[in-house]
């Protein structure tokens, strides 16, 4: 799927009836967790991934893409992570993935794998 394409699929989605209605997220998840999914969302709205054909921060509106990047930043707030995160991001993304993927093996226990 070329992403034009991809693009058409996302605001046909987007647009579905009730997809504007607020829905309370309530989730107890590790810090680990957190970091990892915060930095997803900030890679998927990145414009290194858009120019390669990827992710859907293009057919996002403002207001949608603020609304991502006020979930990133309470996500990070509420986990007591945002200095880490500010300061691994200030040390560049290479490093920041490599200790992120080193957190996230060391921190991985057998009961994560059998959930």
């Amino acid at each position: 799927m070329n992403a034009a394409d991809l693009e058409k699929v996302y605001e046909t989605l987007l647009s579905v009836p009730g997809m504007n209605d607020p829905v309370k997220v309530d989730l107890k998840i590790p810090r680990k967790t957190v970091l990892l999914l915060t930095e997803v969302l900030r890679k998927g709205m990145s414009p290194e991934i858009q120019s390669k054909g990827f992710g859907m921060a293009d057919s996002l509106s403002e207001n949608t893409k603020n609304e991502l990047n006020a979930i990133i930043e309470e996500s990070l707030e509420k986990a007591g992570l945002m200095e880490l995160s500010g300061r691994l991001r200030g040390w560049g993304e290479a490093f920041f993935l490599y200790f992120l993927i080193n957190f996230v093996i060391q921190n991985l226990t057998t009961s994560d794998l059998t959930q």
